[in-house]
């Protein structure tokens, strides 16, 4: 039995890398047509088959224009995506790639909204606390220390075992070296 399941796998490895790459151009979305011709394109959208054709290429442009690290288009896009979607199972997401880039871009205010608006409208979504943690960040990079604390704790005590609670603990003992 274990060998019939290794032999499995070996030949679906071999025709999943011996597989033509595939085009996500299915049409045009608000007259730009969206090209995700790059292999890393691929790999990110792969997770969205459950996705509607308009759907999958919305979210995909976020993620374009999120790498190109275009604040103006990624913005909109994302506006776009929530108006059009606003049930999406990657709305969240959407959310969270605008907000680190606003964030990287110095706009705390405005990262902070977006997290918040994830924390309070996706209490079960994928990207909470990523949101949490990445909001204590942009407090901290705002000198609120002691907000920056409250978050970091809150990701620790309602994530414990995540990546972002490992994250967060880092990131506690840093400030309270820093105090010290």
């Amino acid at each position: 039995m274990k060998s019939l399941s290794f032999i499995f796998l070996v030949l679906f490895f071999q025709q999943a890398w011996s597989a033509k790459e595939v085009s996500l151009k299915p049409f045009d979305v608000n007259k730009k047509t969206f090209d995700s011709s790059t292999k890393k394109d691929q790999m990110v959208l792969k997770g969205v088959e459950k996705l509607g054709p308009g759907e999958k290429v919305a979210y995909a442009k976020i993620i374009q224009f999120y790498r190109k690290e275009n604040l103006a288009d990624t913005l909109k896009a994302k506006e776009d995506f929530l108006r059009i979607y606003p049930k999406s199972i990657y709305a969240d997401n959407a959310l969270y790639l605008t907000g680190i880039l606003l964030m990287k871009n110095g706009n705390m205010g405005p990262a902070i909204q977006a997290f918040d608006q994830i924390i309070k409208e996706y209490p079960n979504g994928n990207k909470r606390a990523s949101a949490m943690f990445a909001k204590s960040i942009a407090y901290k990079n705002l000198n609120l220390n002691s907000q920056a604390i409250k978050y970091l704790q809150k990701v620790m005590k309602n994530y414990p075992g995540s990546l972002e609670s490992q994250r967060a603990w880092v990131e506690l003992r840093l400030l309270k070296a820093s105090k010290g």
